[in-house]
């Protein structure tokens, strides 16, 4: 959506000059300004203009568009059925922002309803401060994945939200949402038959066509892309063995790694793009979504007041990921992972959930001690759940076997 809003020039203030500095537009020598202060003015349309290059916000940002204070306080950019949509309810609750919608559109679109569309309909008129929703923000599980994470990196003063989960859950949960929304007759198997499996298992966190697919679950490779970790000799064979893992168990072994999608933020004489974003990252499981100190946490990381956000209750809800019918008809929605005839999907997933484990584990959560620019809410807790990542959910019935790094039944 191209919308056409009035600019006006920075000019020269005068005393006699009724309109302050910040409502005269983009300003050079302008201070930043503290943040509460700042969350008021910058609703204003000239100082909104000042965003961008030209009168247009279809237009690029400004190289320092966010230098005075952040132009969006958050960006929910990841994973999908990984606790966003509790998280936007959250935070729909301070933001001018849909609470039930994600909006995946390019990051100056998102800024233009922020400031104009939204603060209409959930606040209170655009390019006016609503009182009980100071926030700007958004949602869009699949930000993390693509160019869009290089867009938010140039605007480092807005925070990014990720959610993760055990990716054999989220496989379970996302193959149930997406079947129960598919406008065809979509059958099971169209998700979880060997071939399929296989066809999406590349080498990469992309699917073929289609939104859900094991590679997904590969939250590694995105979060990697952050920035936050040195990625190093060690860390980069970590994150390259499951790979090569599943090329093997697709019979691929001749082909290279095909754009591994990420490179050395140390030490790169190669010429390569170096890789992260300076934005602050808070990151939690959505099994920590039920607990008060995950929004107590994020009142801090954002820096609001905790006392407006609305119960646990109101926010947070489970529909795709439970393996028990809420009712008779509902069956054909149920995937239950943990059968039996479904272990050839475990056996994808698991290998990639253990990578994710061990990453997190040896390298994200060990940076998050020394950065400032890393949080994760309860930190001890958070490692307790992703121990369990290095095990089948499905009580633990299959285990890994250390010489080839797959899983196999269990005997008994």
């Amino acid at each position: 959506m191209t919308t056409e809003v009035n600019n006006l020039n920075p000019k020269t203030i005068n005393d006699n000059n009724k309109k302050s500095n910040e409502e005269k537009g983009h300003d050079e020598n302008q201070e930043p300004y503290e943040l509460e202060v700042w969350r008021r003015k910058r609703v204003n349309e000239n100082i909104y203009n000042s965003f961008f290059t030209k009168n247009d916000s279809s237009t690029a940002l400004r190289k320092d568009a966010d230098r005075r204070g952040p132009i969006l306080d958050f960006a929910i950019i990841g994973f999908p059925k990984c606790g966003t949509t509790g998280m936007m309810r959250t935070l729909s609750a301070v933001t001018t922002m849909p609470s039930d919608t994600d909006i995946c559109t390019p990051v100056r679109n998102t800024i233009y309803y922020a400031y104009a569309n939204w603060a209409n309909e959930y606040g209170n008129g655009a390019f006016k401060y609503t009182e009980d929703k100071p926030l700007k923000g958004s949602k869009c599980p699949r930000w993390i994945d693509g160019s869009d994470l290089d867009d938010f990196g140039k605007l480092p003063k807005t925070n990014l939200i990720v959610g993760i989960r055990h990716p054999v859950m989220f496989f379970q949960s996302f193959c149930n949402q997406m079947r129960h929304y598919s406008t065809k007759s979509v059958k099971l198997e169209d998700f979880i038959n060997e071939k399929k499996l296989k066809k999406n298992g590349r080498d990469s966190h992309q699917c073929d066509n289609q939104l859900v697919c094991v590679a997904r679950s590969r939250f590694y490779l995105s979060l990697a892309r952050l920035g936050k970790t040195l990625l190093g000799p060690d860390e980069r064979h970590l994150l390259t063995t499951e790979l090569y893992q599943s090329k093997r168990r697709m019979n691929v072994t001749s082909k290279k790694l095909n754009s591994f999608p990420i490179q050395s933020t140390t030490n790169n004489t190669s010429g390569d793009k170096m890789i992260g974003v300076q934005n602050n990252v808070f990151l939690f499981d959505s099994n920590q979504g039920k607990n008060e100190y995950l929004y107590q946490e994020l009142a801090q990381f954002l820096k609001i007041d905790f006392d407006k956000l609305p119960s646990i209750d109101a926010v947070y809800k489970t529909k795709w990921s439970g393996n028990n019918k809420t009712s008779e008809n509902e069956d054909r929605l149920v995937f239950d992972i943990c059968l039996p005839q479904y272990e050839h999907v475990r056996k994808e997933l698991m290998p990639i959930s253990y990578t994710l484990g061990r990453w997190l584990l040896d390298y994200f959560i060990p940076a998050s001690y020394t950065r400032n620019d890393v949080t994760i809410p309860n930190v001890t807790a958070f490692k307790e759940i992703v121990h369990g990542y290095l095990q089948d959910p499905c009580n633990n019935t299959l285990v890994r076997n250390v010489t080839d790094g797959e899983y196999y039944r269990q005997l008994s």
